[in-house]
């Protein structure tokens, strides 16, 4: 597993999550009051009353979930100075959650309400500048607002510093610190902070290489339904990370993530269903998990489909529609997807055969190591001319990821 990458996920997952817990603010406890006890003090403008029941809206807590509720609650309480409401509408400006996502709209409020003292805010003000979101990307202005964040007892700050002591940002390298920070917060609940902390025993980086403590923190996240954690879980299940393979075990922390909406967990989950790996075999649900990742732009996942739609794997056969999933991955870099393609157009399915724009295709994927690509490479050698071979190597050097691939004229 890439640590670096799963870090930089866990880290835009839990950026802005929705309030839960309302900082910096005298509680007020729902359980205490009847529903409409509530209702009627917030109706009568009482500050309390409105932040909670914007909170209940949000979580559908004795209400249908409403984010437009919640959003036109917490502005009521807003536009009387409580800075909780403040940051929790910052929150969902951020998210586009009731309203359209406007980060100019965030910032404002997490300003407004970082001005009250809320330490969610001034979080959610560094993790701005982290990222760029609103405010132009400044890593001294990020940790600035996260120390401060820090001070007020925010656990998830602490997670964040340590990303920030992780990657040098703003802050020299340090993965011992980096380490020091996350267990502050784990020890204060932070989930993400778990997670990272398996990341940091799995990659050895701060602390000892164990795979065993590895899972075990990734555990404790995946447990409180961290989404990012039940991917590893379910991967290190199926690579026999810590013992023997149980692919069982794989599909069902695969299907907690995928069900969140973890294209990477989705995409294994349709593999698994393939191939009847810890599930009975049903090539019918592998497409349906294929297709809602692929909806999403998941490349693996796009490759799939077209593997799909070539072989009729839980699906009626389709050329055309193998090529054009292929070429939505060969677009995204995926070399599976540009050796497929490749290779229809060098046979003539689902598009005009083509030997120059195959050959660039599979020299693409050569390049990044392919297995396919480098058998059928100097099959096609042998079936072009010089000229045709020289256009196909010059167009495969111009190629770029994340760009158009040519088509016959």
């Amino acid at each position: 597993m890439n640590a670096k990458r799963a870090r930089s996920v866990v880290v835009a997952l839990t950026v802005l999550l929705p309030a839960v817990s309302l900082a910096g603010e005298a509680p007020c406890d729902l359980h205490k009051m009847s529903l409409e006890a509530v209702h009627n003090s917030a109706l009568h403008g009482q500050v309390c009353a409105e932040l909670e029941l914007g909170l209940a809206y949000a979580k559908g807590q004795g209400v249908p979930e409403d984010d437009k509720q919640a959003v036109a609650w917490w502005r009521k309480a807003a536009e009387q100075g409580n800075a909780a409401a403040e940051s929790a509408l910052g929150r969902a400006y951020a998210k586009g959650q009731g309203v359209p996502q406007d980060y100019q709209q965030a910032i404002a409020w997490f300003r407004k309400a970082a001005e009250g003292g809320d330490s969610e805010a001034e979080r959610s003000l560094g993790v701005c500048y982290e990222y760029g979101q609103g405010v132009p990307q400044d890593y001294k202005q990020a940790i600035e607002w996260l120390r401060k964040a820090v001070e007020g007892g925010n656990a998830d700050a602490e997670e964040n510093l340590g990303v920030a002591y992780e990657n040098g940002w703003a802050v020299q390298k340090d993965d011992q610190q980096a380490v020091a920070w996350f267990r502050k917060a784990s020890a204060r609940g932070s989930v993400a902070a778990e997670y990272n902390l398996g990341q940091e025993y799995e990659a050895g980086q701060g602390v000892p290489q164990d795979s065993k403590l590895a899972m075990t923190w990734w555990r404790k996240a995946a447990d409180q339904g961290f989404a990012p954690a039940e991917l590893n879980l379910g991967t290190a299940y199926h690579n026999g990370l810590t013992g023997p393979q149980d692919e069982a075990q794989a599909v069902v922390w695969w299907r907690k993530a995928a069900e969140q909406g973890v294209l990477q967990a989705q995409f294994y989950l349709g593999k698994a269903y393939y191939g009847g790996r810890g599930v009975p075999q049903d090539a019918g649900q592998g497409f349906a998990w294929w297709r809602k990742a692929a909806g999403k732009g998941s490349a693996d996942a796009e490759a799939g489909l077209g593997v799909a739609y070539e072989q009729g794997f839980g699906v009626t056969k389709n050329y055309e529609q193998a090529t054009s999933w292929y070429r939505k991955a060969a677009e995204q870099g995926n070399a599976v997807a540009q050796t497929g393609l490749g290779i229809d157009y060098a046979m003539g399915r689902g598009v005009p055969q083509d030997y120059v724009l195959a050959y660039m295709l599979v020299d693409i994927a050569e390049a990044a190591g392919n297995p396919s690509a480098i058998k059928v490479a100097p099959m096609l050698e042998g079936r072009m001319s010089p000229a045709q071979l020289s256009n196909a190597k010059a167009l495969a050097t111009a190629w770029k990821v994340g760009t158009p691939l040519p088509t016959t004229p």
